[in-house]
């Protein structure tokens, strides 16, 4: 997991070609000419545009395998709960066409996202967004 400001997004650069290209559209300031949906950018990333209201609580993660989730806020604020894959339990197995596993168990850290921050959660990070 990377949790940082979005104008250090372009110092993660490295982990992968496909992540580059994800982190300079959140440095760049230009998700917001996306409309609500998902938007194909490359072969390799998308964008998803989603209006919702946080919740106070939730106990189920998501964790994925072929590819990794990148949250951006562009008003408000939410809250992304994070803990390590190898500590949940299995609570759905991994479903390859969904590219998603759901999972039970305890939060290791609470990311407040604002409209300045991004967090990234690559496939060891099991993560629940949409908290208050």
């Amino acid at each position: 997991m990377i949790y940082d400001l979005k104008e250090n997004a372009l110092l993660y650069k490295g982990i992968s070609p496909q992540i580059d290209e994800a982190l300079e559209l959140v440095a760049g300031k230009s998700l917001e000419q996306f409309s609500p949906g998902k938007t194909p950018v490359s072969v390799c990333v998308m964008v998803n545009v989603m209006t919702y209201t946080t919740k106070p609580q939730a106990e189920i993660f998501e964790a994925h395998q072929q590819h990794a989730d990148i949250h951006v806020v562009f008003s408000g604020a939410e809250t992304v709960a994070v803990t390590a894959l190898n500590q949940l339990q299995t609570e759905q197995a991994y479903d390859a066409q969904k590219d998603c596993a759901l999972l039970r168990g305890s939060i290791s850290s609470r990311n407040q996202v604002t409209n300045k921050h991004f967090i990234l959660c690559l496939p060891e990070d099991a993560h629940i967004t949409g908290l208050d």
